[in-house]
């Protein structure tokens, strides 16, 4: 957002309220290092402050660029004081700009990923990762911490996914599930192929704007938003979720394709956007 700042907070908790008093189940934010925007660790802790019911989710944390014994204190405060609503959506992150502003190295960021996230189990189970040193607290108020989605792209991902998440989240510009199909696919494959119970969490997002002119006010968002290379940018522009009926549309082909939930990430920071949304829940 680019408003004054105490617009910033008042439209934030505005947005929590309404979404907690909907029928909507999710709060979700996103990461983004070198840009204008909000840590979403702090920020959904104070979402968790304002709200009651509503899950808090983040749609996903660069976690290479992170201290992760920080990390895990950040995460496992945030789940006790939201009575456990917490689920971490986390991503090896492909923005070099993010690296470059953190002084992290980019090389070797999946396996410095997958080291983390057995890390954070570790901790959050209340082992110390140092020899004569008490574990890091606080223990989550979730038992070995809160759902860990991860936000994978391509094949290897995926499958990383399957070993070793609770789930997966995926993204779409258009409000058609057939790439992720492909990678829901693979996820259960390797699912099954670790020997794990159960299935994995699945989730998907999309953007989204409604009411007056909403195509334009999308396709303007997007552009800027995914500016940065010409690539993201076309890709963007695909969105077609600007209307009740094709928001309608997307839920439906989302829920055939086996998703658990779909989250909506608003275009418009206007508040309504938060009541024309609930008023296409099923």
């Amino acid at each position: 957002m680019t408003m004054e700042q105490p617009r910033q907070r008042e439209l934030f908790l505005s947005w929590c309220q309404a979404a907690d008093n909907s029928p909507l189940s999710s709060i979700a934010l996103g990461d983004r290092i070198a840009y204008e925007s909000q840590d979403p660790l702090v920020a959904l802790a104070v979402a968790a402050g304002a709200t009651r019911r509503i899950r808090l989710i983040s749609s996903v944390i660069a976690l290479p660029v992170r201290s992760t014994p920080m990390f895990a204190k950040e995460v496992a405060t945030l789940d006790v004081l939201s009575g456990g609503r917490f689920t971490l959506g986390v991503g090896i992150s492909s923005r070099p700009q993010d690296f470059a502003s953190t002084r992290m190295s980019y090389n070797g960021r999946a396996k410095r990923f997958e080291t983390q996230v057995s890390e954070l189990r570790a901790i959050w189970s209340g082992q110390s990762l140092v020899d004569d040193t008490p574990a890091i607290g606080p223990l989550p108020l979730t038992p070995g911490g809160p759902k860990i989605v991860f936000g994978p792209i391509m094949e290897p991902a995926f499958r990383r996914a399957g070993r070793l998440a609770d789930g997966i989240m995926t993204w779409s510009f258009k409000p058609d599930p057939e790439m992720q199909r492909w990678g829901i696919r693979i996820t259960e494959e390797a699912w099954r192929e670790a020997g794990r119970p159960g299935r994995p969490m699945v989730l998907a997002a999309m953007y989204v704007a409604l009411g007056p002119d909403a195509e334009n006010r999308l396709k303007s968002y997007l552009s800027s938003y995914y500016g940065y290379s010409d690539i993201t940018r076309e890709l963007a522009l695909t969105a077609t979720t600007y209307t009740p009926q094709a928001v309608k549309d997307a839920i439906a082909a989302y829920a055939d394709a086996g998703v658990d939930e779909i989250l909506f990430a608003a275009a418009d920071p206007g508040v309504d956007q938060v009541e024309r949304l609930a008023e296409l829940v099923p």
